[in-house]
């Protein structure tokens, strides 16, 4: 009895360590999934023109600055702050987007 115990044990010892492997693999996925998310959005604000990425809170070289934070967090294995860090960081991009479509246009100015 005491031998089906801690082959019971043991069974779902490795069973923990097996989907542990599996959860950080998800996890990896799902980080490239927000991570891309995160590059697109700002590229479509980058794409709206130069007034468009002043709103952005990320600035102008965000090429190489961007997702730096959540990629080093990626690389210690703390996946999910790193998908929290690109999800924060596209949905400051979408907000960016709403700020410089809200704004008026200025219209041709009038010389006096």
């Amino acid at each position: 009895m005491i031998k089906a115990k801690h082959m019971i044990a043991m069974g779902a010892g490795a069973a923990l360590f097996a989907t542990t492997g599996i959860a950080s693999a998800a996890s990896m996925e799902e980080y490239k999934e927000a991570r891309s998310a995160a590059i697109e959005a700002a590229e479509s604000v980058e794409s709206m023109g130069d007034g468009a990425f002043a709103h952005s809170p990320t600035g102008s070289k965000w090429k190489k600055s961007l997702m730096h934070g959540a990629d080093k967090m990626a690389e210690k294995g703390n996946y999910e702050e790193a998908i929290a860090e690109a999800e924060r960081i596209e949905m400051l991009q979408g907000i960016a987007e709403e700020q410089y479509e809200s704004q008026p246009s200025p219209g041709p100015y009038k010389a006096w």
